[in-house]
Protein backbone atom coordinates (compact mmCIF):
# COMPACT_ATOMS: atom_id res chain seq x y z
CA UNK A 1 0.00 0.00 0.00
CA UNK A 2 1.36 3.35 -1.28
CA UNK A 3 1.27 6.18 1.51
CA UNK A 4 -0.44 9.63 0.85
CA UNK A 5 2.79 11.19 -0.31
CA UNK A 6 3.63 8.87 -3.13
CA UNK A 7 0.18 8.70 -3.95
CA UNK A 8 0.08 12.28 -4.48
CA UNK A 9 3.56 12.34 -6.68
CA UNK A 10 1.79 9.07 -8.70
CA UNK A 11 -1.18 11.64 -9.27
CA UNK A 12 1.00 14.91 -9.92
CA UNK A 13 3.12 13.04 -12.68
CA UNK A 14 0.02 11.13 -14.38
CA UNK A 15 -2.40 14.47 -14.46
CA UNK A 16 -0.17 16.86 -15.48
CA UNK A 17 3.87 15.79 -16.79
CA UNK A 18 5.99 18.19 -17.22
CA UNK A 19 9.44 18.71 -18.35
CA UNK A 20 11.82 17.44 -16.24
CA UNK A 21 13.98 20.60 -15.32
CA UNK A 22 12.24 23.35 -17.10
CA UNK A 23 9.18 23.48 -14.89
CA UNK A 24 11.91 23.62 -11.40
CA UNK A 25 10.99 26.78 -9.87
CA UNK A 26 14.95 26.29 -7.78
CA UNK A 27 18.21 27.49 -9.52
CA UNK A 28 21.41 25.94 -7.91
CA UNK A 29 24.47 27.88 -9.10
CA UNK A 30 28.28 26.38 -8.12
CA UNK A 31 29.34 29.86 -7.30
CA UNK A 32 28.46 32.13 -4.49
CA UNK A 33 28.54 34.63 -6.32
CA UNK A 34 25.08 37.04 -4.78
CA UNK A 35 23.95 37.92 -8.58
CA UNK A 36 23.45 34.14 -9.41
CA UNK A 37 20.94 33.84 -6.88
CA UNK A 38 18.76 36.54 -8.05
CA UNK A 39 16.33 34.76 -10.15
CA UNK A 40 15.28 33.52 -6.48
CA UNK A 41 14.33 37.10 -5.22
CA UNK A 42 13.18 38.54 -8.38
CA UNK A 43 10.96 35.41 -10.36
CA UNK A 44 11.03 37.52 -13.69
CA UNK A 45 14.31 37.77 -14.24
CA UNK A 46 14.48 34.74 -16.56
CA UNK A 47 12.17 35.51 -19.22
CA UNK A 48 12.17 31.66 -20.35
CA UNK A 49 11.53 30.60 -16.79
CA UNK A 50 8.43 33.49 -17.09
CA UNK A 51 7.53 32.03 -20.61
CA UNK A 52 7.01 28.74 -19.28
CA UNK A 53 5.16 29.87 -16.41
CA UNK A 54 2.94 32.05 -18.93
CA UNK A 55 2.50 28.85 -21.22
CA UNK A 56 0.68 26.83 -17.82
CA UNK A 57 -1.91 29.91 -16.77
CA UNK A 58 -3.43 30.16 -20.07
CA UNK A 59 -4.59 26.68 -19.87
CA UNK A 60 -8.44 27.50 -19.68
CA UNK A 61 -9.44 24.36 -19.33
CA UNK A 62 -8.23 23.32 -16.44
CA UNK A 63 -9.93 25.79 -14.70
CA UNK A 64 -13.34 24.61 -15.72
CA UNK A 65 -12.05 20.95 -14.93
CA UNK A 66 -10.91 22.25 -11.37
CA UNK A 67 -14.48 24.13 -10.52
CA UNK A 68 -16.59 21.30 -11.53
CA UNK A 69 -14.05 19.02 -9.42
CA UNK A 70 -14.31 21.35 -6.60
CA UNK A 71 -18.44 21.65 -7.09
CA UNK A 72 -18.77 17.78 -6.75
CA UNK A 73 -16.25 17.58 -3.81
CA UNK A 74 -18.55 20.16 -2.33
CA UNK A 75 -21.85 18.63 -3.12
CA UNK A 76 -20.34 15.17 -1.48
CA UNK A 77 -18.93 16.86 1.52
CA UNK A 78 -22.57 18.65 1.79
CA UNK A 79 -24.50 15.39 1.58
CA UNK A 80 -22.24 13.55 3.99
CA UNK A 81 -22.55 16.35 6.78
CA UNK A 82 -26.56 16.26 6.50
CA UNK A 83 -26.59 12.10 6.71
CA UNK A 84 -24.48 12.74 9.77
CA UNK A 85 -26.59 15.52 11.14
CA UNK A 86 -29.43 13.21 10.85
CA UNK A 87 -28.27 9.99 12.42
CA UNK A 88 -27.35 12.26 15.32
CA UNK A 89 -30.81 13.94 15.31
CA UNK A 90 -32.46 10.68 15.50
CA UNK A 91 -30.96 9.53 18.23
CA UNK A 92 -31.14 12.17 20.32
CA UNK A 93 -34.72 12.59 19.91
CA UNK A 94 -37.32 9.84 21.52
CA UNK A 95 -38.08 6.55 18.92
CA UNK A 96 -41.69 6.40 18.29
CA UNK A 97 -44.77 9.00 18.34
CA UNK A 98 -44.29 11.54 20.83
CA UNK A 99 -46.22 11.24 24.44
CA UNK A 100 -49.09 12.67 24.43
CA UNK A 101 -50.37 15.41 27.11
CA UNK A 102 -53.70 16.15 27.99
CA UNK A 103 -55.52 19.25 30.18
CA UNK A 104 -57.44 18.84 33.13
CA UNK A 105 -60.18 20.45 31.34
CA UNK A 106 -59.91 17.69 28.01
CA UNK A 107 -59.97 14.79 30.25
CA UNK A 108 -63.06 16.37 31.87
CA UNK A 109 -64.51 16.95 28.00
CA UNK A 110 -63.72 13.39 27.38
CA UNK A 111 -65.55 11.80 30.62
CA UNK A 112 -68.48 14.10 29.99
CA UNK A 113 -68.69 12.61 26.40
CA UNK A 114 -68.68 9.16 27.36
CA UNK A 115 -70.89 9.32 30.21
CA UNK A 116 -73.22 10.87 27.00
CA UNK A 117 -72.88 8.40 24.59
CA UNK A 118 -73.14 5.67 27.15
CA UNK A 119 -76.26 6.56 28.51
CA UNK A 120 -77.85 7.09 24.61
CA UNK A 121 -77.12 4.02 23.88
CA UNK A 122 -78.19 2.33 27.30
CA UNK A 123 -81.53 2.75 26.26
CA UNK A 124 -81.95 1.16 22.84
CA UNK A 125 -81.17 -1.44 21.25
CA UNK A 126 -78.10 -2.25 18.32
CA UNK A 127 -80.71 -3.34 16.27
CA UNK A 128 -82.96 -0.61 16.61
CA UNK A 129 -80.04 1.39 15.77
CA UNK A 130 -78.90 -0.17 12.38
CA UNK A 131 -82.23 -0.50 11.22
CA UNK A 132 -82.60 -4.22 11.14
Amino acid sequence: MATPWRMACILATKLAPLPGPAACQVCRHASRYAHGWMSQRYPDSHPKQKQEEDMFEEDNDMDAVEAKLNSIISEEKRMRKAAKFHIIKRKMNNPGAPERRLSWDAIQQIRIIEDEIYISWEGTSYASMLGT
